[in-house]
C-alpha cells in the first residue's frame, strides 16, 4: 500500500490504509456483538423504551406484557419514574424499562425522572425511540433523537390504528434508523416489532451458522475499546496526521494482544508502518 513520490519517498496511500483498518474494524465490531449476544442469552437484555410525554411508551409496554402493568392515561408526564418488567421475546430474557416522557419541564420530580430516562438509554442493550404516528415531530423528538442516535435506536412509531403522519421510508427506515409502526390497541406491528428486537439483540446468522462467541466480559470490554480506536484511526489517517493515528492503532493493538495474552506489541508494529514512511500530501 505504499507508492513512491516525485522524490523517490515511500508515502502510505491513506485511502487504502483506512479502507484496510475498517475491514478490521468490521471483523472486530462483529466479535463484540457475538460477546453482547452472549451476555443477552446469559443474563437477558436491557430494551429501553425512550420517548416524548404521552407518545404510547406505557400502553406499549402492557402490551407487550399482555397485560396492564403500567398506568395509561392522556395526560402527558404521568410516567416520572421507571417501570421495569421482565418478559420473553421470541424466546429471549428481556427486561423492558418504561421511562418517564423526556421534555423540558420546570416540576422538579418530573425532571429527575428525565435524568433517568436518559440514563436508561445509556444502559440499554437496545433503545427503543418512540414516535408518535398521529403528530408531525417537533423540536422536543428531535431533542430525545439527538440523545438516542448514538444507541442506534430502533425506532417504533405507534398508535397505527389512528390516522398517521409519520411513516417509514420504502426501504422500512426512520431517520437512518430501522422503523417498524404498531399500535398497542389493535397489537398491529408488534409481531414485527418482536422480531425486530430479537435479530438486533442476536444478529443475522450466516451460511456456516453463527460466529464463535466471546462469553469473556474482560474481552468483550477490550474489543470495544480497540473498536474505538481503529474507528478514530480509519478516520484521522484521512486528516494526513500521522500523531493521532498511530496513538489510535498503538492502543487497538496493545487491547487485542491483552485478549491473547501476549506482551504488548502495538508499539514494534505500527512503528513498523509509520516510522520509514511519510503520508501522501
Amino acid at each position: 500500500n505504499f507508492m513512491d513520490d516525485d522524490t523517490g519517498e515511500a508515502v502510505l496511500d491513506e485511502a487504502e490504509f483506512s479502507f484496510k483498518i475498517k475491514e478490521i474494524l468490521s471483523r472486530v465490531a462483529e466479535l463484540v456483538r457475538t460477546g453482547i449476544r452472549a451476555s443477552v442469552l446469559r443474563e437477558g437484555a436491557r430494551v429501553a423504551l425512550i420517548g416524548s410525554p404521552n407518545v404510547g411508551k406505557s400502553s406499549l409496554l402492557n402490551a407487550l406484557l399482555m397485560r396492564e402493568r403500567a398506568i395509561v392515561t392522556a395526560i402527558p408526564g404521568t410516567t416520572r419514574d421507571t417501570v421495569e418488567e421482565s418478559v420473553s421475546i421470541e424466546g429471549i430474557p428481556v427486561i423492558l424499562i418504561d421511562t418517564a416522557g423526556i421534555r423540558e419541564s420546570r416540576d422538579e420530580v418530573e425532571r429527575m425522572g428525565v435524568d433517568r430516562s436518559i440514563r436508561e438509554a445509556e444502559r440499554a442493550d437496545i433503545v427503543l425511540w418512540l414516535v408518535d404516528g398521529t403528530r408531525p415531530l417537533n423540536e422536543g423528538d428531535e431533542h430525545i433523537f439527538d440523545g438516542v442516535s448514538t444507541k442506534n435506536p430502533l425506532v417504533v412509531i405507534t398508535k397505527a390504528d389512528l390516522e398517521n403522519c409519520v411513516f417509514s421510508d420504502e426501504n422500512g427506515f426512520f431517520f437512518g434508523f430501522p422503523a417498524v409502526s404498531v399500535s398497542s390497541v389493535t397489537g398491529e406491528g408488534l409481531g414485527a416489532l418482536k422480531k425486530r428486537i430479537a435479530a438486533m439483540l442476536l444478529g443475522a446468522e450466516s451460511e456456516q451458522g453463527f460466529d464463535p462467541i466471546i462469553t469473556n466480559s474482560r474481552h468483550i470490554a477490550l474489543l470495544k475499546a480497540a473498536a474505538g480506536n481503529l474507528r478514530a484511526a480509519s478516520e484521522l489517517i484521512l486528516t494526513g496526521d500521522t500523531d493521532a493515528p498511530y496513538y489510535e492503532l498503538r492502543e487497538a493493538i496493545g487491547s487485542l494482544a491483552g485478549i491473547l495474552g501476549r506482551e504488548d506489541p502495538a508499539e514494534e508494529l505500527v512503528d513498523s508502518i509509520f516510522a520509514n514512511f511519510c503520508l501522501g500530501k
